[in-house]
């Protein structure tokens, strides 16, 4: 799979944006040709014009469609607080309550790929050329904490335990982190391998885990201090790690592969999906249901994590995130934001 970021949606992107990682296979993690780099599927649906975009700063309507047309590839909710990000450094806003979303300012149309807020106020998001931005007014407003295009290793997650402490995890093993709130940010590694790592996330024990590609799971039970790596169950993928509250974690990737461990990490039960499809985000509702997405519209649902079922969209859209507000469940990719029910 040549330029691989969570797989087929935004791989084509990437190439779009001239992005190169090292090929591999698709379905496999088996190095290819370049002239293998992407299926004839693999076309993004809507791309946000950059002019538009910016006009759209503050234009609850014209915000309102672009969030209905641009690739957008993740978001978070804190405290009744959403934010979106995507193509273009596109970052949109909504507040729980109010009649629709905004477009924040920000410095960059490079693609964004995770957001975090610890507080719905102050947000960190991540992207191509390892970019790190930063708002303190809730997402209207971004300024550039971190940026190194010369790497070639965009970054894919973002996790903050608090105001000061954070890191990002990206390609090639690329992770950096922070003590200080961004003002300082340090590479580090945790692999000697330098795999991909696409998830990060934190369990309610507070261990961190990080997944993805060459099945490679890590653990930290000290907030990123130091990391051990876990035996796999799976040597392709993974594009999610998800920790659910009753204190399982799912791990989910190529193929339609989804495990489940119930004692952090030290051993993983295959779960049945009933698809081959790609699997690349998910979220825990505030009901306790688990919703997981990927390509071709595919999504399972389950009500205790560990029996799901499979059901497939009509326009066969792709997604990468779920994300839950106080009156809806959205989809985030191809076409913008959708409701689950849609």
């Amino acid at each position: 799979m040549n330029w691989t970021i969570r797989i087929t949606i935004l791989a084509a992107l990437i190439a779009t944006v001239g992005l190169t990682i090292h090929p591999r296979i698709p379905g496999t993690d088996t190095p290819t040709s370049p002239a293998n780099h992407l299926w004839p599927s693999l076309i993004p649906s809507a791309f946000a014009n950059e002019e538009a975009a910016e006009t759209a700063t503050g234009n609850l309507p014209e915000a309102n469609r672009l969030i209905r047309e641009t690739l957008l590839v993740a978001g978070e909710r804190t405290d009744g607080h959403s934010i979106v990000v995507g193509d273009r450094g596109s970052i949109f806003i909504r507040t729980d309550g109010t009649p629709g979303w905004f477009a924040g300012t920000t410095p960059t149309h490079r693609l964004l790929t995770s957001v975090t807020s610890p507080d719905g106020k102050e947000a960190w998001a991540v992207g191509h050329d390892a970019i790190v931005l930063h708002s303190t007014d809730g997402g209207r407003t971004w300024a550039e904490q971190f940026s190194a295009p010369d790497e070639e290793a965009p970054l894919f997650d973002v996790w903050f335990a608090d105001h000061k402490r954070g890191m990002a995890t990206g390609a090639y093993g690329l992770i950096i982190e922070t003590s200080d709130g961004g003002e300082n940010w340090t590479q580090r590694s945790i692999s000697e391998d330098g795999p991909h790592h696409y998830s990060i996330c934190e369990s309610p024990a507070g261990s961190l885990y990080v997944a993805g590609e060459f099945g490679s799971i890590f653990r930290s039970g000290d907030r990123g201090e130091t990391w051990n790596e876990l035996s796999s169950p799976y040597g392709g993928t993974y594009f999610g790690a998800l920790a659910l509250r009753d204190g399982a974690i799912l791990i989910f990737g190529l193929r339609g592969n989804l495990f489940r461990s119930e004692d952090h990490g030290e051993t993983w039960t295959k779960l049945e999906t009933g698809t081959s499809g790609s699997l690349l985000g998910g979220s825990q509702l505030e009901d306790g249901r688990v919703i997981i997405v990927g390509l071709n519209g595919l999504t399972l649902e389950s009500n205790d994590g560990e029996s799901f079922t499979l059901s497939s969209r009509k326009d066969r859209v792709g997604h990468s995130a779920v994300l839950e507000t106080s009156d809806r469940v959205l989809l985030l990719g191809e076409g913008g934001v959708k409701g689950l029910e849609q």
